[in-house]
């Protein structure tokens, strides 16, 4: 995980100088792990979006869209979940 972050330090600084390309990958891969050690506890993904600095906002951007993508997964899940339960529910009716 470390070497993770460390990747993400590096890439943040190539991206600044405008290497852009296989760092954006590198950059979009790390996002579940900088969730998981809580740095968008620190710092939420608008604060990253609201700085001048053209890396940070991508990394900003890429929270955001990390975490709608995560509601929208566990969103699917609730319904399938509910669904599971009536159906259910129904049999024990019948």
């Amino acid at each position: 995980m470390a070497e993770r972050l460390n990747l993400v330090s590096r890439n943040h600084n190539k991206r600044h100088h405008g290497d852009h390309g296989q760092v954006e990958k590198e950059l979009e891969l790390a996002v579940p792990t900088l969730f998981k050690v809580g740095l968008f506890e620190l710092f939420a993904p608008d604060d990253w979006i609201n700085r001048s600095n053209p890396g940070r906002r991508f990394v900003g951007e890429l929270a955001k869209g990390y975490l709608s993508e995560a509601r929208g997964a566990l969103l699917q899940q609730i319904v399938g979940l509910v669904a599971t339960i009536r159906i259910v529910r129904l049999k024990m009716v019948v």
